[in-house]
């Protein structure tokens, strides 16, 4: 399990092999007795320590608290509006792999205001509790986290105009 910590001054006691995640400088580290706190790269984490990123981002997920309303009233604006406006496109779909939904999202360009992020948070809630939706680096999906009593999972919201072929 990787704890997740402010800064690593408050692990009191750390042990060998101990895996924290340091919140304020995003970043994974390793104990090790000799040397120290080792900072894990992205690319060496599978290696050194067991666990890929998403294993770990799972675990780091699944101790934050869910979404509150209040910041969700935010999350809606500043994330999924920009996010919807920037993409204009009629079809979108969330996805999410390790439980196999797929949902695809049909868009009223006109009359969209306000309403995918309402349908997208209700459908993320369908899954789990909401833990944290943003963009991917790229910019190109929004990623969202939810955890049931099952576990935590992540699915993507992304555009798919070109996966949906009309006939007749």
């Amino acid at each position: 399990m990787i704890e997740q910590v402010e800064t690593l001054e408050e692990v009191i006691e750390p042990y060998a092999g101990q895996t924290v995640w340091c919140s304020t400088e995003d970043k994974v580290y390793r104990f090790d007795p000799i040397e120290g706190w080792q900072a894990i790269e992205d690319n060496e984490t599978a290696s050194s320590i067991g666990m890929n990123m998403y294993d770990i981002n799972k675990q780091i997920i699944a101790q934050l608290p869910a979404i509150d309303e209040e910041n969700m009233i935010v999350v809606k604006r500043d994330i999924i509006r920009k996010y919807c406006d920037q993409m204009k496109a009629e079809y979108y779909m969330m996805l999410c792999r390790d439980i196999n939904y797929y949902t695809v999202f049909k868009i009223d360009l006109k009359l969209a205001d306000e309403i995918i992020e309402d349908v997208l948070v209700e459908c993320a809630n369908c899954i789990g509790a909401i833990k944290s939706i943003g963009f991917t680096e790229d910019e190109q999906a929004l990623e969202l986290w939810m955890t049931n009593e099952e576990g935590t999972y992540v699915a993507y919201f992304f555009p798919y105009d070109q996966g949906v072929i009309i006939c007749g």
